[in-house]
């Protein structure tokens, strides 16, 4: 039997997961712009 307290629990280490992998992903387009304006200004 799941309790309410233990499935918000839950609920909230997911989001907290899904907020770990949004950044980890979002982490490379900006290396990507940062090296992309300065390989320009070279």
């Amino acid at each position: 039997m799941i309790t309410l307290d233990v499935a918000r629990a839950h609920i909230d280490e997911l989001h907290r997961e899904a907020a770990d992998y949004r950044r980890a992903a979002a982490a490379p387009s900006t290396w990507r712009r940062l090296l992309s304006r300065a390989a320009k200004r070279s």
